[in-house]
């Protein structure tokens, strides 16, 4: 987008400070931080937070998929082990939906990427 940190500091409603730090590794994220930064640069929140390339190769959703199945894990294991609902793994899978809690996020990344 080719935003300098005051705007995207304006246009995210997060301070430019902390803005500054998260890009110099400073904080660590949290999600009043994240989303709204994710939203205005019109990227993945996870995609923001883990910096990883393989998520615009292809939807979040087709990601956890992959891994999930890789791992020879069903929607239901997954689901208990992130204390989430079925219904929620099955929305993100089919990119309905986006996770939007960050330890989940966490707790789901590493568990996928064991």
């Amino acid at each position: 987008m080719g935003l300098n940190i005051k705007q995207l500091a304006r246009l995210s409603k997060v301070s430019e400070g902390t803005i500054s730090s998260y890009e110099k590794g400073r904080r660590n994220h949290s999600d009043q931080v994240v989303y709204p930064i994710a939203k205005t640069l019109k990227i993945s929140p996870v995609w923001l937070i883990y910096d990883d390339d393989d998520l615009t190769l292809g939807s979040i959703g087709k990601k956890l998929r992959y891994l999930r199945r890789k791992k020879c894990l069903t929607v239901k294991q997954v689901s208990r082990k992130v204390m989430v609902a079925t219904s929620t793994i099955n929305s993100w899978e089919r990119d309905v939906d986006i996770p939007k809690n960050s330890v989940k996020i966490n707790k789901l990344m590493r568990m996928l990427n064991r």
